[in-house]
């Protein structure tokens, strides 16, 4: 209940107001002007977003889209169990893990959906009740220099058809069931010209981006595009991947931002 307070003698309209105006308005601390015949009246009162979540800058302050990597958030009142989500143009996404070293810095592993366009993102904390804590502090850029690494499943090696395809998801998929519903998949990387795919510390294929022939959609009798797509290098391997399974996001965008990528 808001404190009630009586200033003794007080007869000008003006001054009330005054008191009135200040508690209104939440300022930490507020007077009230002594007036001959008055009792000075003065409390502290506590500010009502002294404890909001705050980024005021991010480190690095870009990532490119299909970017896997750390950012270093720097504001106010980090806490424990935040967590963290991003909303840029194109795409919604929540950081991988958070760790908050201090109040005001926080750690955060990004995975930046490929079909996230060029501009700045809000930040904000779901950990309790959608919660924007940064507007703007951070930004995707196709220029920012930061490691793509893109969630997909390996296949396998040679042109394989839709029905091979689906065998191959089927084990993946039975394995999961087996794993507690988690896929186990690995990433395409892009990084200082190569290209590699990586799954459990192995990798399969490790080229130059200059030695990308072609990236080709693997399609369903022989029309449609079925979400899966070959990458053919000039020494003639062939390797056929894919969605990495459920929630893997749109593969066909996957196939354009590569070929955009690789200028295919």
């Amino acid at each position: 209940m808001p404190t009630a307070y009586r200033i003794a003698g007080a007869r000008t309209a003006g001054v009330m107001m005054a008191v009135v105006l200040a508690i209104s308005t939440g300022y930490a601390q507020f007077h009230v002007p002594k007036i001959p015949g008055t009792q000075k009246t003065s409390e502290t009162k506590p500010s009502r977003g002294s404890t909001v979540e705050v980024v005021s800058s991010a480190s690095p302050e870009s990532a490119p889209p299909g970017g896997h990597g750390q950012i270093t958030l720097t504001g106010q009142n980090f806490k424990e169990g935040m967590k963290i989500q991003f909303a840029c143009k194109g795409a919604d996404f929540p950081a991988d893990s958070s760790k908050v070293e201090s109040p005001t810095r926080l750690v955060v592993q990004i995975s930046v959906p490929v079909s996230a366009q060029e501009g700045p993102c809000d930040t904000s904390d779901s950990s309790t009740y959608p919660n924007q804590i940064g507007k703007g502090t951070f930004a995707i850029s196709n220029s920012a220099d930061m490691p793509i690494a893109i969630p997909l499943a390996l296949m396998g090696e040679g042109d394989m058809q839709w029905g091979d395809i689906m065998m191959s998801m089927s084990k993946m998929m039975t394995a999961a069931s087996q794993n507690g519903g988690k896929v186990d998949s690995g990433v395409l990387q892009l990084e200082g010209g190569s290209i590699k795919y990586v799954k459990g510390g192995a990798t399969s294929f490790n080229e130059s981006t200059s030695a990308v022939k072609s990236l080709d959609p693997v399609l369903i009798y022989g029309s449609a595009p079925s979400g899966y797509f070959k990458i053919t290098f000039n020494n003639g391997k062939i390797y056929t991947l894919g969605t990495a399974g459920p929630g893997g996001g749109d593969p066909n965008a996957t196939l354009a931002f590569l070929k955009k990528k690789l200028g295919k």
